[in-house]
């Protein structure tokens, strides 16, 4: 939930926007983005969360592991301020969505499908 719908605040497509960018940036690092449930230090209650995504900055992805184009585009997605946040078809000329979109609808599908198998051939791994 984005920030601004957390606090109660007027919320739109921006929103929305930002709830694209934090479910992208979880099925990427395959784990919650906020580092108090990453790092395991415990659960956070549900108002301790929400509050966190609130007062905190937003979770930025790890340096090196993901291409520049990528984590600028969850970077504009995750923007504190809605106004800040690009409307969702400027997002769509965005690199990142370009850099795939080959005419096919299903383009974002399909990377989520393989975020998710990688995901699963992870886990595997660690049995």
């Amino acid at each position: 939930m984005a920030p601004e719908r957390i606090s109660g605040e007027q919320y739109g497509i921006h929103s929305d926007v930002w709830s694209v960018g934090i479910s992208f940036m979880e099925l990427a690092l395959g784990a919650f983005p906020y580092p108090q449930i990453q790092k395991n230090q415990g659960s956070l209650m549900p108002l301790q969360l929400l509050q966190c995504i609130v007062d905190e900055d937003p979770p930025i992805l790890p340096v090196g592991q993901f291409s520049q184009t990528f984590v600028h585009f969850i970077t504009q997605c995750m923007k504190r301020l809605p106004k800040e946040r690009p409307a969702p078809n400027n997002l769509m000329d965005h690199a990142f969505i370009l850099l795939y979109d080959d005419g096919n609808a299903e383009v974002v599908s399909m990377w989520v499908c393989r975020c998710l198998e990688e995901r699963r051939a992870q886990a595997q791994g660690r049995m």
